[in-house]
Order: structure tokens, then C-alpha cells, then sequence
């Protein structure tokens, strides 16, 4: 690192929510890599609060709430919002501004095009897709398309993402990076082979992910002695429950809410499994790897880019629970097939999704964007050749 060379102020602007989602868990790993280069942050996110917020501020990181800003589309609040971002902005004056999710991403680039902030957008599953039907919704289209004319850069969770949005014509390809999410190494690591085994789910209870697939699967194998643990919360958790329970499953299945020991309750897992509709690139199949654990997931979106079918574990059509079960079984049975699979998806995690490589290459982006005349412009340089680069860990994390 150079010496001279003074720390950027980033602001991470991101919609608010009541639960923790993949979206939420990049920024905090993003902004945990940052800190310990010498960079500031500070997050700027819309109601409603939630455990994202808490631990954001137990970690010293400035938050601050924009009443106005919510995921909903209504003209006179997001015009408020608007004028609460550029307010919090002009206060601020940072060298460069990172915006997340559709409401905070659209709102955010128009506010750091009025100051003229250099911006960098990551839509963490692109809202000209709806999250319930998977079909393309043309009005969020021309939106994109309407703030994409405002000069900032993107970056893609996946390869998946930046298909869809070169396709769509929402983006400009020469200003489009794909940079895959990463997350902190962990010292607690799973041993597949231990029996009985136990399956862990850690997805949010809303579209697009799917928990009554994977419950009705598990219905047709209670000749094992699985037990299942989901970890997330939101508006279908009720309605999982009484599944589980209709489906004569309920006392073998845990509903356990958010959690901030994640990576402790993997190490004690034996398979990870998402079933899912609709995904960019989810943060939780990265925590299984990572954990040691072989994964099954739905053939959605980015996970095919993560998840080697055979290798690190296995794809399965979305909404298939006769396909998932039959993956499952061929696990509950072979407890060395699980111990192979989750030490390549160790493997894996190791070697293309760690914390480290995602925040290395996000900087290069966030260089990028200092164009000439932006504060920090004397910085861009270092950004993207600084060899100095602290390993990142962590024990407590928690996602959606």
C-alpha cells in the first residue's frame, strides 16, 4: 500500500428490510474487506430497519436511514427519498458512491449524477425480472435503461446477470464487470459423514425461494433419519410450517429464524441444500461450500456457475421435488459421497469465491470510476495494483 495515499469514503446505499438477503450480506463482507484497506464506509439504507442495521452498527459501521426510501413505487415518497439521498450526499461528500438493490440503485445513481459523484451499481438479481413470475417486466426496463444513460458502472453477481442485462439492452456492455460474490473464510468446517445426518436450508421464507419443494421431498424419505434445519425468516414462514405439519414432517423440521452463528450451525450440518425459483448468485450456497458441505440446488440462474453438478454436489430442475429427493437419497445413503462432494466444494470456495478475491476485484471497478475531475482521482491507480491485502475472517455471519 501506498503510504500517502489518503483512504476513499465510500457511501453503500442499499433498499431496507425486515430480513437479511444475499444483497445485505455482500455489502456488510463488502464493507468488512474495505475497512481493513484503510477505507471508510458509510451505508445509507431505506425502512424498514432490521438485523442488518444492528449488526452493521455493532460493528462501528455508520448507518444512516432515509425514512422515505422503500421498495415500493410511489411517486411523492420516492421523490422525498430522492431529495433525502441527494441531502445525505451533499453532507457527506464522498469520494465515490456503491448502490444496491432497484429502489436504492435507481434513486441513488440519479442523486450521484446531480452532484456529479462517480457511482457504481450492483443490482444483486435485476429488477426488469419479476422476482415471482421470472418474466421480464418492460417498465423496470426502461428505467434501467433511463438511469444506465447517467454514467456509472455495474457489476454482475454472475455471468447469468450480465447475460440477462446485455440482452435486455438495460446496460452499457463497456461499462459492465462481473465480479461474483465471495464471503470470509471460517474456521468451522462440517464433516459430511457423520451420521444421522442433518440438512440445512438458509433462505429467506419469500418468493422466489421454494421451501415447500424441498419439504415435500423430504415427506418421501422419512425411512432416514434426517432431521432439517431452515434458517431465514419472512412472509411464507407461516405457511412452511403447516406444510411441514400436513406433510407428517413438522417434528423433524427446525424453524429457527435469523441467526448470526450460520457458519457454527453448518459446521454441524452434513448436506446443504437451496431450493429456489429464481437467483442471481446466493450467498448461502457459498456458506455451505465454504462449511465443506455437498450441495443441491435448483438450476437457476448463477448457481449452475457456483455449484459443479457431480463434482461439488448437484443441480436439480426448480420446483422438481420428485428430482430432489432422489438427490437427497442417493446422500442419505452414501455418507462417503458426501465427504468427497463437500471437500470439493471446499475446494471450490477456496479457490474462486473467497472475500478477498471479490473485494480485490470490486476495487479495480470502484477505480474505474474515478474519472477525471472526481474526488480521488489520484487514488485509481493504487486501487487497482495494491499487493497489500489482509486475509478477511469470519465466524458470525448470517445471510438470507
Amino acid at each position: 500500500m501506498e503510504e500517502n495515499c489518503p483512504p476513499l469514503r465510500i457511501v453503500q446505499m442499499i433498499t431496507g428490510s425486515e430480513c437479511i438477503g444475499g444483497a445485505q450480506t455482500h455489502v456488510r463482507h463488502l464493507i468488512g474487506g474495505l475497512q481493513l484497506r484503510g477505507h471508510h464506509c458509510t451505508v445509507l439504507v431505506g425502512r424498514p430497519e432490521g438485523l442488518f442495521c444492528e449488526q452493521l452498527r455493532d460493528s462501528g459501521v455508520p448507518v444512516k436511514v432515509l425514512p422515505s426510501l422503500r421498495k415500493s413505487l410511489h411517486v411523492l415518497r420516492d421523490s422525498r427519498a430522492f431529495a433525502e439521498i441527494v441531502r445525505e450526499l451533499s453532507g457527506l461528500k464522498p469520494d465515490l458512491v456503491a448502490v444496491h438493490t432497484a429502489k436504492a440503485s435507481f434513486l441513488g445513481r440519479l442523486a450521484a449524477a446531480a452532484l456529479h459523484l462517480p457511482c457504481v451499481f450492483t443490482p444483486h438479481g435485476f429488477s426488469i425480472v419479476d422476482r415471482k413470475s421470472g418474466k421480464t417486466r418492460r417498465f423496470f426496463v426502461g428505467l434501467e435503461r433511463m438511469a444506465g444513460r447517467f454514467g456509472s458502472k455495474s457489476i454482475m453477481v454472475s455471468e447469468h446477470e450480465w447475460q440477462l442485462a446485455r440482452s435486455s439492452g438495460a446496460v452499457k456492455p463497456r461499462d459492465v464487470t462481473v465480479v461474483h460474490n465471495g464471503i470470509p473464510d471460517s474456521a468451522w468446517i462440517a464433516d459430511p459423514a457423520r451420521e444421522p445426518v442433518v440438512i440445512t436450508m438458509v433462505a429467506r421464507f419469500d418468493p422466489p425461494k421454494d421451501h415447500a419443494t424441498l419439504l415435500r421431498a423430504l415427506a418421501q424419505l422419512t425411512r432416514y433419519p434426517w432431521r432439517l434445519r431452515l434458517i431465514g425468516s419472512g412472509t411464507l414462514l407461516k405457511e412452511s410450517i403447516e406444510l411441514a405439519a400436513s406433510l407428517g414432517i413438522g417434528e423433524r423440521v427446525e424453524f429457527l429464524g435469523e441467526m448470526r452463528e450460520i457458519p457454527k450451525l453448518l459446521a454441524g450440518s452434513q448436506i446443504f441444500v437451496l431450493a429456489t425459483k429464481l437467483e442471481a448468485f446466493p450467498i448461502s450456497i457459498l456458506e455451505g461450500m465454504r462449511a465443506g458441505l455437498p450441495v443441491i440446488a435448483s438450476r437457476v440462474g448463477g448457481i449452475p456457475e457456483a455449484v459443479k453438478d457431480g463434482q461439488t454436489g448437484f443441480l436439480v430442475p426448480p420446483v422438481n421435488h420428485q428430482a430432489l429427493a432422489e438427490r437427497l437419497s442417493s446422500l442419505l445413503e452414501s455418507p462417503p459421497a458426501r465427504a468427497l462432494l463437500g471437500g470439493n466444494a471446499r475446494q471450490r470456495y477456496l479457490t474462486h469465491f473467497t472475500a478477498d478475491a471479490m473485494v480485490r476485484k470490486t476495487l479495480a471497478v470502484y477505480s474505474s470510476a474515478l474519472t477525471p475531475g472526481a474526488p480521488g482521482r489520484a487514488r485509481a491507480k493504487w486501487l487497482a495494483t495494491s499487493a497489500s491485502e489482509p486475509a478477511i475472517s469470519d465466524r458470525n455471519g448470517i445471510t438470507g
